[in-house]
């Protein structure tokens, strides 16, 4: 509590360092001279405080570098974060340093080793390049990742001081690549991309190791990592087939109805277009693929653009489209540089993210820039996306285009608007609808703006369609002759509509409108004055042509004298409008009023007057919406085969940016695959103890994304090797000797051939192994029913009567052992525990259990059953497991001892392979420290064994138990009480089950032996349990004993324990304590 307090002190007193105002230079300077060392790191807080919040503290530099051959290691880390950041602006004054900076680079502290390297390369100046240089050769050999990792960024600002020192920073560079710390691997291949572009040599053979490390490096090295592992997989491998660059709309279609078909249990089988991709180029795929699941926003978008640049298309869009979209949940900041990704995507492959839709939808805490980009992606999907594709997303897409409509926003009504029209237009099916909400968005909307974009949209729609949309220029005709309080640009689109097709309307209305806006003439925009002239222009040559027309024909006399009638009166309002607009104040209007004079309206020229009728008369064509102006550089086909990398200014600003790094052209073959085969190591002697050799072909143990079906190179043997015990009499040596052939009868090849055919059956527990005899060892195999019956089946057979000799012991455990296979090949899944991940191991995946039959090394020899699978496309050689070299002086006792080491041997592509370890215990419940060495590298193991495994079966019958734990007393013995809560699954009237029920948890749990089969009774009414067991390696007793009243178990189950290991005891009451809360909560969920 009190370190707590004092911390949060210790944080709030900081902040007084960022209050600006509190305190003048000359304090801080008279601070930086003072002899002492808090005065100096206050000083030093401050000024480090002010270099946070962006202020200039160059003025303190000539008394900071004074304070360089400090004894204080905070005071030296705060003057050397100053001199990194203002070396540049004082070079001169930082070069007194120098001498101080290369005695630092000796320092123990690896913070101040690499701090000083920081500094010491920020210094710009030409004479002591060398000085950087030596240090930099002397850095990357250093013991510390974090010192390597700074000299890798050293040999960057190397370079920029003097490119001419490329060729001496090779190799470094070479040591930097080698390396095993994933950290400094990352920060080499930062160093490759600023010190040697395009020197691709020295990258083939570290392409699959920085494939492969891709997951453990640091996120920023991901990033840099996955843009130099596109530009060299587009240098050196051939295009795949079906690229997206070249998949049609009808292949696009076709790829997104397999993939929505595609069943659960295939989802992450090997894909057909796998077959017709490069290895190295697969390896790459498939290794990034994991990066999707990272946290770091950047990191995804890199492994987003090495798909869409890499990946044929199914796998892009099964792959790389939903973690795009999932990051539109992030900060606005973030969702601006998505959305700029999903867009370019979205222009070349419009299809790809119409199952997302509605994660485009505008949302109320949109700022406005992040709204345009959600409407332009909308806008490219329903431009380009196919209509099949389009046709389940229209309802719910225009339905939210008509709420935006309804707010009346005219920040976006434009784009909207567009959108709706690019949907009537794309299907004449969409058209009514489309037209309906433009309509009444135009008739009941108080904004202006959304009604003039509304109506210009609806121009465009209706001239696809006249004759079918006639009642709708009909009706807004009369909305705007009731209601005449509409925008300009609105009211000039309906009286464009009522004069285009005019004749598709009764002829009062044209007119009627006509005459209204000749009453208001003056009063108008200059836009509609410019289109009631046209409509008065239009009234006037159709009605001049149907007189002219039924002059020639016999007509009735009154159709003749209405036609004649309207056409004196449109002439006299144009007439009138034409001598007011002559003197209007805009030339545009002047200019027609005096046009329409010329040619309407004199009465000489009849030929030209004909002629002018004529071309106003004609209907004009029909503008289409369907253009492509939103991303003209995107849609260059060239541009996106070779053009900058997705994501760049060149895609943001939509043309060519200079300073973006431009893709290489796709290799035809495959080139430089020889050089990327890793050096493989020397086949090392092999260790001297006997080994055991397990061949196995069980299915894959589950990997990141689920279980993936066997390869071919996992066949079934027809034929394998089992133990057999010929006769319980035999003696040690002979039963080592014993073996037989045996083969799987047909219904154990038909299930086996039915779970590889079936990746849906891998689910079923039980799973068989085969062990094979090598050496002089006995395969040793436990089943899930014999390896916790052991020890009760030995006390049943001996009466209680077994030696504690070693040679007795496991002559009697060898004749348990069954010899049939039906018991051989046994064995249930859930006792397999994960040691290490393959992303973490070089591509090895390997599970582990701890068997409890008896070693031929001793009674405090265990066996570890171990199963590794290649996960890797290649093969992997020079497999080993090896003690982990480790001084383990002063840690107060010994870790366990691995006595026997697994020849080197090779795993294939996806194969397996079980063997067995013999590992010596010591007493203790410690982890064993292993290495694992192979063709990739080295790789450290470790296997944690629990109290209960480290025990074995130790039997007596009642009296000897009585009597061990008489004598154990005291410190010796150690009491606790369990509490299980009634259900179901326990009922009090049935003592029975909760008998079989504490049973079965303590033997599963723990080796140990029980003392009798049947119930012992102290008190009537009472039930006991009495258990057995030595520690393997100080051949300790413990003694172990629950207790409980049949009439009332809800009152506690009491477990007492002797033990002469006080720490084991300890741990063993709690860990079975522990076991039996676990089991008993288990059992109430089923």
């Amino acid at each position: 509590m009190a370190s707590s307090v004092n911390s949060f002190s210790s944080a709030f007193s900081d902040a007084q360092y960022f209050e600006s105002g509190m305190i003048r230079s000359e304090e801080i300077r008279r601070q930086l001279d003072s002899s002492s060392i808090r005065d100096k790191l206050e000083a030093m807080k401050r000024i480090v405080a002010l270099i946070s919040l962006g202020k200039d503290a160059s003025l303190f530099f000539p008394d900071v570098v004074k304070n360089v051959a400090t004894s204080s290691i905070d005071l030296k880390k705060l003057v050397y974060i100053y001199l990194e950041h203002y070396a540049d602006t004082n070079p001169d004054l930082a070069l007194l340093s120098v001498n101080a900076f290369q005695k630092d680079l000796t320092d123990s502290n690896q913070s101040i080793r690499a701090l000083a390297l920081r500094v010491l390369s920020s210094i710009r100046v030409q004479t002591i390049l060398q000085v950087i240089l030596w240090a930099i050769k002397k850095c990357v050999k250093d013991s510390s990742s974090y010192v390597r990792r700074a000299a890798a960024f050293a040999m960057i600002k190397a370079y920029e001081m003097d490119s001419s020192v490329a060729d001496d920073l090779q190799s470094s560079f070479e040591i930097l690549m080698n390396d095993r710390s994933t950290t400094v691997i990352g920060a080499a291949a930062l160093v490759w991309r600023e010190v040697f572009p395009l020197q691709y040599e020295l990258l083939h053979q570290h392409f699959r190791k920085l494939c492969r490390l891709l997951v453990d490096m640091d996120e920023w090295s991901q990033v840099s990592c996955l843009q130099i592992l596109m530009l060299y997989a587009r240098e050196h491998f051939p295009k795949p087939k079906n690229f997206h660059v070249d998949v049609n709309e009808n292949e696009i279609h076709v790829a997104r109805e397999k993939l929505d078909k595609q069943p659960i249990d295939k989802m992450f089988s090997k894909d057909e277009s796998e077959d017709q991709i490069d290895e190295d180029l697969l390896l790459l795929l498939k290794e990034s693929e994991y990066l999707f699941l990272s946290r770091n926003s950047a990191v995804v978008l890199s492994t987003v653009s090495l798909f869409f640049h890499l990946a044929p298309y199914e796998m892009f869009l099964e792959k790389a489209i939903e973690p795009l979209v999932r990051l539109l949940s992030f900060s606005c900041d973030i969702q601006f540089i998505v959305l700029q990704y999903i867009f370019v995507i979205a222009t070349i492959e419009p299809n790809s993210f119409l199952p997302y839709l509605s994660c485009f939808f505008l949302s109320e805490r949109d700022p406005q820039h992040i709204r345009e980009w959600k409407l332009r992606i909308i806008k490219a999907m329903v431009l380009k996306g196919s209509v099949e594709s389009l046709r389940p997303c229209i309802a719910s897409l225009m339905m939210e285009l008509r709420y935006y409509l309804q707010k009346e926003e005219s920040t976006i009504a434009h784009s909207v608007t567009d959108i709706v029209g690019i949907i009537g237009e794309r299907d004449t099916s969409w058209s009514f609808l489309c037209v309906e909400v433009l309509s009444k968005i135009a008739s009941h909307s108080t904004s202006n703006a959304v009604v003039s974009k509304a109506m210009g949209v609806l121009r465009h729609l209706i001239q696809k369609q006249p004759k079918e949309h006639s009642r709708i220029v009909s009706y807004l005709c009369c909305h705007l002759m009731e209601k005449n309080a509409m925008a300009s640009t609105a009211k000039a689109h309906i009286i464009w509509l009522v004069g285009e097709y005019r004749d598709l309307l009764p002829y009062k209305i044209p007119i009627e409108l006509f005459r209204i806006f000749c009453t208001q003439f003056v009063n108008e925009s200059n836009e509609v004055k410019l289109q009631t002239m046209n409509l008065g222009a239009k009234l006037l040559a159709t009605f001049s042509e149907k007189v002219r027309m039924q002059n020639r024909q016999i007509d009735e006399e009154s159709t003749l004298a209405m036609n004649t009638a309207f056409h004196d009166l449109c002439k006299q309002l144009l007439t009138y409008i034409v001598k007011i607009a002559k003197y209007d104040s805009d030339y545009d209007v002047r200019d027609e009023a005096r046009l329409f004079e010329v040619l309407l309206l004199n009465e000489e020229n009849s030929t030209l007057d004909k002629m002018t009728k004529s071309i106003i008369s004609m209907k004009k064509p029909a503008s289409s919406m369907l253009r492509h102006e939103d991303s003209l550089f995107i849609a260059n086909k060239e541009w996106r085969e070779k053009g900058p990398i997705l994501g760049s200014f060149s895609h943001m600003f939509d043309g060519k940016v200079v300073s973006d790094i431009l893709l290489p052209n796709w290799s035809n073959v495959s080139k430089c695959k020889e050089l990327r085969v890793e050096e493989l190591n020397q086949n090392k002697s092999t260790a001297s103890h006997p080994k055991y050799t397990l061949e196995s072909n069980s299915p894959n143990i589950e990997r990141f994304y689920g279980s993936e079906s066997l390869s071919s190179s996992g066949e079934y043997s027809s034929e394998k090797q089992v133990i057999s015990s010929e006769n319980e009499s035999e003696t040690l040596s002979s039963a080592e000797e014993s073996v037989s052939d045996s083969s799987y009868n047909t219904d154990e090849e038909q299930n086996v051939s039915e779970e590889r055919t079936n990746p849906m059956m891998k689910s079923e527990p039980n799973r068989s192994f085969i062990y094979t005899l090598s050496g002089n060892d006995q395969s040793l195999l436990e089943s899930t029913k014999e390896q916790s019956l052991i020890s009760e089946e030995l006390a049943n057979k001996k009466n209680g009567e077994l030696k504690g000799t070693q040679v007795d012991l496991v002559s009697e455990l060898s004749t348990m052992w069954p010899a049939s296979k039906e018991t051989l090949l046994t064995k249930t899944k859930k006792n397999w525990k994960r040691l290490v991940n393959g992303w973490n191991c070089g591509g090895i995946e390997i599970d582990y259990y701890v068997s409890r039959h008896a070693s031929v090394y001793g009674l405090d020899v265990g066996i570890v059953c171990l199963l590794m699978k290649n996960t890797n496309l290649f093969v992997v050689s020079n497999i080993q497991l090896l003690p982990y070299q480790k001084d383990e002086e002063g840690t107060g006792y010994q870790i366990p001892e691995l006595l026997t080491s697994e020849e080197a041997f090779a795993l294939k592509e996806n194969e397996l392979k079980e063997l067995a370890l013999h590992v010596k215990f010591k007493g203790r419940p410690d982890q064993l420290p292993l290495e694992l060495e192979c063709s990739i590298g080295k790789f450290p193991l470790s296997f944690r064994f629990t109290v209960g495994e480290i025990l074995r079966p130790e039997v007596f019958n009642i009296s000897e138990f009585e009597k061990k734990r008489s004598l154990m007393s005291g410190m010796l013995q150690m009491e606790s009480r369990i509490c299980i809560q009634e259900s179901k699954t326990f009922s009090m009237d049935d003592d029975k089950v909760l008998e079989e029920f504490l049973h079965s948890t303590i033997i599963s749990t723990t080796n140990v032996a029980r003392v009798t089969s049947g119930r012992q009774e102290s008190q009537p009414g009472e039930s006991n349990l009495y258990y057995s067991a030595r520690i393997r390696g100080n051949e300790k007793l413990v003694l172990m004993s629950l207790s409980w009243k049949a009439s009332d178990w809800k009152a506690g189950i009491f477990l007492l324990l002797n033990s002469e290991d006080i720490v084991v005891g300890s741990n063993l009451l709690q860990y079975v304590k522990r076991q039996i809360d676990n089991a008993a909560k288990e059992a109430q969920l089923d």
